[in-house]
């Protein structure tokens, strides 16, 4: 008898966990951006992000909808952008400063099943504040390669963005929730980036609404996704204060002026697998200044849904 009522219990145990297990609404992720796989280490040298997204079961600034959830993404990145000649010890013969970036930030995402909305806060630090150079150093002692010189860099200080991100899709009558075609409009405002941009992106596979797809960090609906990802864009930059400082940059420190037109490309797999997301991306860019050539990196991501 009480053999069969432990049996019951835990039946009833694992079926209430199964139950609970099934309320998918929260995403742990790692993102690693790096150059490496090109044999280079310059320019936008490699970036680390973790984020965790949670849906809101309230209003939150907008009007909660169950078909169509709000999301809330909190992230801690960090970036190291250095010269093409790391090892060069003369100031004249680099092509832009060291810079390191330390930041969390907030994102607000609402979707609907093609339009959606993406309102951020970013808030960090430059400069030796960032940790960039010790934690660059570091990795080259541990390979033994020689360490960058980092003869200069950005000075120490607090930056912030507030950044808008608004992308319409496009799909076609006989699949009205699978986009084929995105515009993707986005604005930055802050002491860090000041700049507006717009892009075309072009999908290819089997994916989602806007709502639910994984290509806008969306914790979605749990139907697997498998598609590509063509990205053009370009961008009208005003200010960029990882080459040229912020607006009270001592100006005996070298900086260098950005160029107005960047140009982004993109090209990427999405596939999401019941609660595992994996993202792989090449990024190809214009020269951000004068005297810098063009630049490529590789975006690797991995996310959880639970």
């Amino acid at each position: 008898m009480r053999l069969r009522y432990l049996i019951i219990f835990f039946w009833i145990g694992i079926t209430a966990g199964a139950q609970q297990a099934s309320v998918v609404d929260k995403q742990l992720g790692f993102q690693h951006d790096n150059d490496l796989y090109f044999l280079s280490d310059q320019y936008y040298s490699q970036g680390t992000f973790f984020h965790f997204t949670h849906q809101l079961k309230k209003n939150f600034i907008f009007t909660h909808d169950e078909d169509f959830p709000l999301e809330l993404t909190y992230v801690l990145g960090h970036e190291t952008h250095t010269p093409s000649e790391i090892k060069e010890e003369d100031i004249d013969d680099i092509d832009r400063p060291y810079a390191g970036w330390t930041f969390v930030s907030a994102r607000l995402s609402k979707p609907s099943a093609l339009h959606l909305w993406q309102f951020q806060t970013e808030l960090g630090v430059t400069g030796e504040w960032s940790g960039a150079r010790v934690l660059q150093q570091w990795y080259h002692d541990l390979i033994g390669s020689r360490d960058p010189t980092w003869i200069t860099q950005i000075e120490n200080a607090v930056l912030f963005n507030l950044k808008t991100r608004y992308i319409k899709e496009f799909s076609t009558r006989s699949q009205p929730d699978r986009p084929f075609l995105g515009l993707l409009t986005e604005l930055s405002l802050g002491n860090k980036d000041l700049y507006v941009e717009q892009g075309l992106q072009l999908f290819v596979g089997e994916r989602q609404n806007t709502a639910h797809s994984m290509r806008y960090g969306r914790i979605g609906n749990g139907v697997n996704e498998l598609f590509g990802v063509f990205g053009a864009s370009y961008r009208y930059v005003i200010h960029n204060a990882l080459l040229e400082g912020d607006w009270f940059q001592d100006p005996e420190v070298f900086t260098v002026t950005p160029n107005e037109s960047l140009l982004h490309f993109t090209a990427g797999i999405n596939h999401r697998h019941k609660r595992n997301h994996y993202r792989v991306v090449l990024h190809l860019l214009t020269q951000e200044t004068a005297i810098q050539d063009g630049h490529a990196y590789l975006q690797v991501a991995y996310a959880l849904n639970f």
